[in-house]
């Protein structure tokens, strides 16, 4: 695709970055694909998290990113954040990719340019998860919580006029695709997220360290993710459990079970831990509403078989019954049920099939389809 984008210039928006995960992973796959480009986000530390730095010709991130303690407290600056990303000067560039689960899609762009927007989600908080981040309802005893209201109310307004503001969008899930859709009245071309899985090795072989069957809870442990509820309902009922990951909840579960001598925690793991993370693992559980869910994907390449909710995109990441298998959202003992059966699963795994179904998540597969509609794109606006 480089002869195609040589003579262009190109600007890759992003919403904030401090660690590597999903968005991010996607967003060095992208810059691999480009031959050079600038890249605009709000706050964070790309020379850091990302690798392919040396795609980037320079770095433009918004007043936020010079304020101290930025990753701490990032959160009480929402209601900038869409004034920070259209104040971004994209007037010189020919194409313009964002990768947004927040307000990068909103990002204004030149009428001769394009814009192709990768979407992780729409903003969870204002569309169907607003509940689960401001839980207190309305009333007049709680005026800040009221005018929380009110702005989610006009945030929800801005983020409707900015989705017209994108030419192509490409969802990374079935899911996200249909909240596209529903929030925007726009159309989303799916491509799921990049699985980079040289690193894995596949292995059904059990731990036996651990004195019951052991259960992964690995990823973000906050309120939405609903980790901490699932680690309660494994222990009530003689599971043990591997909490792994990062975020407030977390903390908590540590906090109430560290002494529990079938409870391990892994704060913040490294790539180099993974690997034996999986391994002493018999089941992945992912028991919240995902986008999509790229865990589920290595801990099929780690031999591990998962369970996922049957609302959401993570079921699309598994082959139902052959890697993985799906719960009823609403029902405990469905999940219980799924959990025991995805537990003598484990020795039974192929290989091969997993492979199979792997590959359709490969990072070539992502290159080759993200390249194939910029392409197309660039070429429709010439054309006009």
């Amino acid at each position: 695709m480089h002869e195609h984008l040589k003579e262009k210039k190109i600007a890759v928006v992003h919403d904030w970055m401090f660690s590597a995960r999903g968005g991010e992973k996607v967003l060095d796959t992208i810059l691999e694909t480009l031959p050079s480009c600038d890249l605009f986000y709000l706050f964070g530390n790309p020379k850091k998290v990302l690798k392919n730095t040396n795609k980037i010709n320079n770095f433009k991130s918004s007043f936020l990113d010079k304020i101290p303690f930025i990753a701490k407290i990032y959160k009480v600056f929402l209601p900038l954040y869409p004034l920070l990303v259209e104040n971004f000067d994209l007037s010189k560039y020919d194409l313009v990719i964002s990768t947004s689960s927040s307000v990068a899609k909103g990002c204004i762009v030149p009428p001769y340019a394009k814009h192709v927007c990768y979407i992780h989600s729409p903003m969870r908080y204002v569309w169907d998860r607003q509940h689960e981040y401001f839980k207190k309802t309305l009333s007049v005893f709680h005026p800040i919580d009221f005018v929380k209201k009110i702005f989610l109310s006009r945030l929800r307004v801005w983020d409707v006029t900015s989705s017209q503001r994108v030419d192509v969008f490409l969802a990374n899930s079935h899911f996200v695709k249909r909240r596209c859709m529903l929030y925007y009245n726009r159309n989303a071309s799916v491509l799921h997220p990049p699985l980079e899985n040289s690193q894995c090795e596949f292995n059904t072989l059990r731990d036996e360290d651990f004195e019951r069957p052991s259960i992964l809870l690995f990823g973000a442990w906050e309120c939405y993710k609903r980790n901490l509820w699932a680690m309660e309902l494994l222990l009530k009922h003689n599971y043990g459990v591997i909490a792994a990951g990062h975020g407030n909840e977390l903390k908590e579960a540590y906090k109430r079970h560290k002494s529990n001598p079938h409870v391990r925690f892994f704060f913040n793991p490294k790539k180099d831990d993974l690997k034996d993370i999986f391994h002493m693992a018999h089941v992945f559980l992912l028991p919240g509403i995902e986008d999509f869910g790229i865990t589920v994907l290595e801990a099929t390449a780690y031999g591990l078989p998962s369970v996922v909710s049957d609302k959401g995109g993570s079921r699309e990441a598994i082959l139902e019954g052959k890697t993985g298998l799906v719960y009823n959202f609403s029902s405990k003992d469905s999940l219980l049920q799924a959990v025991d059966k995805a537990f003598h699963m484990r020795p039974l795994l192929n290989q091969e099939l997993s492979n199979k179904h792997l590959s359709r998540f490969s990072k070539e597969n992502f290159k080759k389809e993200i390249s194939s509609v910029i392409i197309q794109t660039l070429e429709e606006r010439y054309a006009e």
